[in-house]
Order: C-alpha cells, then structure tokens, then sequence
C-alpha cells in the first residue's frame, strides 16, 4: 500500500501523530526494500513538521530517515545534503558527542564508503565509535554495530589488518548481549563474506556467506535487496574459485530480487548483472553475456 493511501484516512490524528505514522510507515517501507515509497513518507513526514514548532530529536529522526532511502536509491547528493542537514541540527541542539550526532556521522560515512571517499568516511566513523563508547559503554550492541561500520570502511579502503578484528570485536559484543539483533548480526557476516574473499580465504568467506543467508532469510524474508547482497557476494566466492555451478544459480536469485525491488538501471542491478555476465563468459557462453551485461560493458 502506497503511503499517501496509507496516511490519508489519518487526517482525524493530531499533527504529531500524523508525523509518527508517516515516520512510521517511512521505516517499514524502508525496511522492506521499498526504498521510493520510503523517500515518499519521510518527506511527507517533513512537511507535518513545517506546519508546528520542530522538535529537534524528531528532525533528526526525519532526516536521518531520508537520507538514508536517498542511500539506498543512489541518490547520492540528495543523501549527503539531508545528512548534513540533521549533523548541523543535531551539533546545535546536543552538542558535538551528543548520540544524535553519532548517529547521523555513521549514516554519512557509509554514504561517503559507498562513493569511494574513504578518507572522509573514516574520518567520520571514528568520530561515531568515540561517542557511542563514552556514552554506552564498551559492551553496548549501539557500539557493536558502530565498530562494524568502521571495520567496513576499512575493508574498503583495503585495510583488511584493520577491519577483522573490529568485525570480530563487534561480533563479540552482541554474543554478550544474547544476538537480539540477528539482522545486524547477519549484516556482519555479509563483510566477513566479502573480507575474506578478498584475502583469498575461500573456505571462511563461504561459511560466513551462508551464515549471512541463513539469517537474512529468518529475519527479512526471501525477497530483500540486502538478502540479495549476500547472495551475490556468496556468488563471488565461488566464482573466484571457478566453483560455476554453484555460483550460477546465486546470481540469478540475487538480480531477480534486485531488479524487482530497485529497478533495472540501479547500481547494484547493472553491478549485478557485470559479474553475473562475467561468469557467462568464462563458461564460454558470449551471447548469453552479451544479453545480461550493461549497454556500457558489452564486448564487440
């Protein structure tokens, strides 16, 4: 259900709760991949609170929430001008360590990561580890989950000597904490998958991509964009070890979720189907890979 359909017989709630149910129903789109229709109900969000006095925390939840579905649609300067928006509003309302701020520096490091600007992504995730230290405590699931941003910045930039014991470091914590969030947990797993590959570890880079899977599947269901992630990145495994028959059948699960979730033209569609197209090639199969690859990567 589209979110103006959804919110529109809520006129009768006060404009406080119409926020809520926008914010609300933003969150849920976003967490079931439906990331335009995200976009959609935290702008209708923002305008609820145009229209009464703006409370910081809920700008910043706003904020944060919409640039975080900008993320996941690769609009990249709507995202990084939102999350500069809630630093700038969080910074004058709880100060330079408030946990606000920490949130909002690890939303605008992954955005930076995902362009490649590491430097500034680092920068940023280090500053988010310190805070969330001082304010929860080393044991805390909140720093769990900002050392494991930190470890992907560093995998990367091709830091692996720094990421792995941050991964582990993270994982550790939310053992402590009895894994309440096997989402998180299962989104660890996924960079262990990649980090492992990267090292030429093949037997661990397996195990940690099908425990990514496994989790994933028991916790977002068989139809999410960053179940597909995984499946790809378990794909690339077996492809760099020329194991073809298993990677196969992960590629192809991996595009039909994201090109039904995120359009043909996104950028982890049209990656997809480079490295799906990639394998067709050294499978000896050149028409087929013809069809899957992007216009900009065919070979003539």
């Amino acid at each position: 259900m589209a979110c103006v359909v959804l919110l529109s017989a809520t006129a009768v709630f006060a404009q406080a709760d119409t926020w809520k149910k926008y914010c609300d129903a933003g969150k849920a789109a976003y967490h079931q991949g439906r990331y335009s229709e995200s976009e959609n109900c935290y702008k209708a969000a923002l305008n609820e609170l145009k229209k009464q006095h703006i409370a910081s925390d809920r700008l910043s939840l706003n904020l944060n929430g919409l640039g975080r579905a900008y993320t996941e649609q690769a609009k990249f300067a709507e995202a990084e001008t939102t999350f500069n928006q809630a630093l700038n509003a969080n910074e004058k309302a709880f100060g330079s360590d408030g946990l606000e701020v920490a949130t909002t520096l690890n939303n605008l490091a992954t955005l930076y990561a995902m362009q490649k600007k590491f430097p500034e992504a680092e920068s940023l995730a280090v500053r988010a580890v310190k805070i969330m230290k001082k304010s929860y405590g080393p044991d805390n699931p909140n720093v769990a989950l900002a050392l494991a941003n930190l470890a992907c910045m560093y995998a990367q930039d091709k830091k692996l000597v720094d990421a792995e014991p941050l991964f582990k470091q993270s994982l550790t914590i939310f053992e402590k904490n009895g894994n309440q969030e096997p989402e998180r947990v299962a989104g660890i797993y996924n960079n262990l998958t990649q980090m492992y590959a990267a090292e030429g570890k093949y037997a661990e880079a397996e195990a940690a991509g099908k425990h990514a899977i496994g989790l994933f599947e028991q916790t977002v269901g068989t139809d999410d964009p960053h179940l597909a992630t995984s499946l790809n990145n378990l794909a690339m495994v077996y492809k760099m070890q020329g194991k073809y028959t298993e990677a196969e059948p992960l590629f192809k699960r991996s595009l039909a979720i994201v090109e039904k979730r995120l359009g043909p033209n996104h950028p982890n569609v049209l990656e997809g189907r480079k490295s799906y197209a990639a394998l067709l090639r050294e499978t000896n199969r050149p028409t087929e890979a013809d069809k899957e690859s992007p216009p900009s990567s065919r070979q003539h």
